[in-house]
């Protein structure tokens, strides 16, 4: 939770928003070439390529495209979160704040000016 306070702070903000999208990207794509190139039945079926590997879009989009990346990857995990018990795949109690840890980075990071959202028209 550390880096949660992190992202609290402006001079540290973006250091934790790429932090927390290389780290979940990397994990991401480690978890997919598994799935891709291994014959175990555990790891062929693994449902948390979802939530980690769009991590690395948030470094990759330019910066109009990635506020709306931020605040829809943030929706992803709070739908994750909401039907946890109807996923196909069992997932871990100890992903929770792992979520949350998204949730708050990517949503204090967003711009909400950009997306017009809560603005008066």
């Amino acid at each position: 939770m550390i880096i949660v306070l992190l992202t609290v702070f402006n001079k540290t903000r973006k250091f934790t928003y790429y932090l927390v999208c290389v780290v979940f990207g990397l994990t991401g794509i480690f978890l997919l070439a598994l799935g891709l190139y291994s014959l175990h039945p555990a790891i062929g079926n693994n449902l948390n390529i979802i939530w980690t590997f769009p991590a690395f879009l948030g470094i990759i989009l330019k910066n109009k495209y990635r506020e709306y990346f931020k605040f829809s990857y943030a929706i992803l995990i709070i739908l994750i979160s909401l039907n946890w018990f109807w996923f196909p795949q069992e997932l871990s109690l100890t992903f929770i704040p792992w979520f949350i840890m998204i949730i708050i980075v990517m949503l204090i990071n967003t711009d909400f000016k950009v997306l017009k959202i809560f603005s008066k028209s």
